[in-house]
């Protein structure tokens, strides 16, 4: 049996990933961030555009 918040894991790792890559995307130059966080089987991959427009997958 899982727990009822377990839905909500993918956003809560999403929104503690939003930390590191405000860091990361001031002090690279690279787009991609490849793995920035992990949770267990999650994984959390970033893009970021010359806009520092952020898409996380």
């Amino acid at each position: 049996m899982q727990r009822e918040d377990a839905a909500q894991l993918p956003q809560f790792i999403l929104q503690a990933a939003l930390d590191i890559v405000q860091d990361l995307a001031w002090t690279t130059s690279a787009m991609i961030l490849k793995t920035i966080d992990k949770f267990n089987d999650l994984v959390v991959s970033v893009y970021v555009t010359d806009d520092h427009i952020l898409n996380m997958y």
